[in-house]
């Protein structure tokens, strides 16, 4: 991958996907649901470098978007589906800690 600074101006999907380090599907995926800034042609999705550059380093400083957050600002993993011990119900009802 090319340095940041000798990117074009303007990249596609694949040089988007790939400065972020994501999948082509990914970066359709968030031109769609609107998280990521894109500049549309017709059918032709492209990105202007600095906008992108600009987008990265507000992940890094805010989490993605969506992202489960605890009081203070601290982004937390989200949990997964599945069995759990009765003591999560317990915790939830006194406030969680």
């Amino acid at each position: 991958m090319q340095p940041p600074e000798d990117l074009p101006e303007v990249l596609t999907v694949q040089e988007a996907a790939a400065f972020l380090r994501i999948g082509r599907d990914a970066v359709y995926a968030a031109v769609r649901k609107g998280e990521l800034p894109a500049i549309r042609i017709g059918r032709y999705v492209r990105f202007n470098r600095d906008r992108l550059r600009a987008f990265a380093g507000s992940l890094e400083r805010e989490g993605p978007p969506g992202a489960l957050t605890r009081p203070g600002g601290q982004a937390r993993a989200a949990t997964t589906s599945g069995p759990t011990s009765g003591n999560d119900n317990q915790q939830e009802s006194r406030g969680g800690r």
